[in-house]
């Protein structure tokens, strides 16, 4: 299965300049799996948004979501 990440500014540290990235997933992953796989920190998170609902880390992801984190620090 696939999904997709969305990358927004805070994020992009972890992957360069990419604008979203494709990632290679096991059936039954959920968000918590993911995100401690691909090395993000929990606490930098505030919230998830998987095909623009929030989801909380016990979701299960499904081929092709499109997931988009959210930082706890958001400026304006």
């Amino acid at each position: 299965m696939k999904i997709y990440l969305i990358l927004t500014p805070w994020f992009k540290r972890y992957y360069g300049e990419k604008r979203s990235i494709e990632i290679e997933i096991e059936e039954e992953t959920n968000l918590e799996s993911l995100i401690l796989k691909e090395g993000i920190p929990f606490d930098e998170i505030s919230f998830i948004q998987v095909n623009d609902t929030i989801k909380d880390k016990n979701y299960i992801l499904k081929d092709e979501d499109s997931l988009k984190l959210f930082p706890s620090i958001i400026g304006g």
